[in-house]
């Protein structure tokens, strides 16, 4: 007999902690579509890293299940931002290659051009 979900998200998260796995991956299947979108959107439609964070933020979110409380989709997308955080500060040049790049003062605009 397939599983079927209750509609609200803290009941499956409260059977997904009692060892029903069904409902730990009908919660994430839930909101993956919405997540991977929200993420593809971030990341300017790179396909491949939203997936890839869509992964890391499920992840997150199968060990550190007993820590949400309230609002599950809430969580879900406070995990994302932080992994697209997480994913640009790594992307930021490091300080070493940003001083290359400074213009040196005692040259005038010319000079540069």
């Amino acid at each position: 007999m397939p599983y079927d979900p209750p509609d609200d998200d803290l009941a499956l998260l409260l059977e997904w902690r009692n060892g029903n796995r069904a409902a730990g991956q009908a919660l994430v299947r839930r909101y993956y579509q919405e997540l991977f979108d929200y993420l593809c959107n971030k990341l300017n439609g790179n396909t491949d890293l939203a997936a890839e964070l869509c992964q890391q933020v499920a992840l997150v979110i199968v060990r550190r299940r007993d820590d949400i409380v309230a609002d599950f989709r809430a969580y879900l997308y406070g995990t994302a931002r932080i992994k697209l955080y997480e994913h640009f500060r790594h992307e930021l040049p490091s300080p070493e290659e940003g001083s290359s790049r400074l213009l040196d003062p005692a040259h005038g605009a010319f000079s540069v051009m």
